[in-house]
């Protein structure tokens, strides 16, 4: 699987992570409507903490981000959706890097190992 699909795929668990937390609170305080739009975002953020807390520093961000994108157009002020997208779009490109970063010190450790084998050969 590439990084990209990697990406991807973590994407889409956030967003229907967030779906499902979505559906939980509709559930729970039959409907949305009932809540504080503070109080909402108090639990949507409380639940989506609960479950990054076992991931790597360097998923949960992007399933975050993906997460926060499933809240609806109409629970959120036009400044808050702007910074659920920017927030995303940030987060997808610093998993990128970090992944990127990852794989070049994969390969340079592998190229390490080659030229150390390769002198160790010639050695004996």
């Amino acid at each position: 699987m590439t990084h990209e699909q990697e990406a991807d795929a973590l994407c889409e668990a956030g967003l229907k992570a967030g779906q499902s937390i979505l559906s939980a609170i509709d559930d729970a305080y039959e409907g949305r409507s009932v809540l504080p739009a503070r109080k909402f975002r108090r639990v949507f953020d409380c639940m989506i903490e609960s479950l990054t807390d076992e991931m790597s520093g360097i998923d949960a961000p992007l399933f975050t981000a993906s997460a926060y994108e499933a809240i609806p157009q109409v629970l959120l002020s036009q400044v808050e959706r702007a910074e659920i997208n920017s927030n995303a779009h940030l987060a997808r490109a610093a998993y990128m890097a970090e992944r990127a970063s990852e794989a070049e010190a994969e390969l340079a450790d592998y190229r390490y190992d080659q030229m150390r084998d390769e002198r160790m050969m010639g050695a004996a």
